[in-house]
């Protein structure tokens, strides 16, 4: 990129920063139509959200397409998503994967994800978990907390590599501390199972809680029975109700079969608080639903 055109570039970033779209997308247009691959991906980004501009999918999905065979990872992964979902073009697993291993060439941590992905599912290849925990593998190297997550999933239960649930605890903490919500809520489960770990307590409402302020739905329900659980010496039912409402309100699509034990324990929880205090519960339902929907919005 020229100094020019990374000059341009930045002012057009500056105007959409300040949402003076029109002048953003007149500088893209501009630097795209001079073979800007940066500009060329973020008039594909303007177009494809309808920033500014009508939405238009596919001249959306032409820029990406532009910038990606000049190199863009981003817009390669653009692609590779695009054809995996079948968003604005038929689905095609084989151009999915030919955008996404582009990509990886280029040491990026999302396209082995993705690559492992094809392999661990099946999606255009035959499944062939050893492919799939060595694309894993390189992109948590490169510091991918979703294929940390992954690669450690497939090592806790000995999938194409050889079961280490040391190495595993190992991956799931380094995506934990980044922030990946799966591998929070894979903590807490260790260390309320104490399956690769010894009992916690208090490590595993520690990792559940983390991730259910979130919005993990696993993670709240775990975190419910944990608060719910008389024994314990700990049991708090107001906000037992409030994560185990959540938890049932969000239905984590990953973990359909927990359901009805969600509403089984919501509905005991309920049972044990006065009507102040479950109108209490509810509240502090409504104000984490509301501070995740402002949160989105900004």
């Amino acid at each position: 990129m020229s100094a020019h055109h990374e000059i341009e570039v930045k002012k057009a970033k500056a105007a959409l920063e300040r949402h003076d779209f029109e002048t953003a997308f007149h500088i893209f247009s501009s630097l795209s139509r001079a073979g800007n691959a940066d500009a060329q991906f973020q008039l594909g980004e303007m177009l494809i959200r309808g920033v500014g501009v009508p939405k238009d999918t596919a001249a959306a999905l032409n820029w990406y397409r532009t910038a990606a065979l000049r190199g863009a990872v981003h817009a390669q992964l653009k692609l590779c998503c695009a054809y995996l979902t079948g968003d604005g073009v038929p689905r095609n697993y084989a151009k999915a994967m030919i955008w996404a291993r582009r990509a990886a060439a280029k040491y990026d941590g999302a396209a082995c994800v993705y690559m492992g992905h094809f392999f661990e599912k099946g999606l255009g290849v035959v499944a062939d978990y050893r492919e799939a925990a060595k694309w894993y593998c390189i992109g948590a190297i490169r510091g991918d907390s979703d294929a940390q997550q992954c690669f450690a999933e497939l090592m806790m239960c000995g999938k194409g590599v050889h079961r280490n649930p040391d190495r595993a605890m190992h991956w799931f903490q380094e995506s934990a501390s980044q922030g990946n919500t799966i591998a929070m809520a894979k903590m807490g489960f260790i260390y309320e199972s104490g399956n690769c770990a010894a009992p916690d307590r208090e490590k595993a409402m520690s990792w559940y809680r983390a991730a259910a302020e979130i919005g993990d739905g696993f993670a709240q329900w775990r975190l419910g029975e944990m608060l719910l659980d008389p024994d314990s010496g700990q049991s708090d039912y107001v906000q037992a109700y409030k994560w185990l409402r959540l938890a049932n309100a969000i239905r984590d699509p990953v973990y359909p079969g927990d359901w009805p034990k969600i509403r089984e324990s919501m509905e005991l929880a309920a049972n044990n608080l006065s009507p102040s205090q479950l109108a209490e519960a509810e509240s502090l339902c409504y104000s984490w639903l509301i501070a995740k929907t402002k949160g989105r919005s900004e």
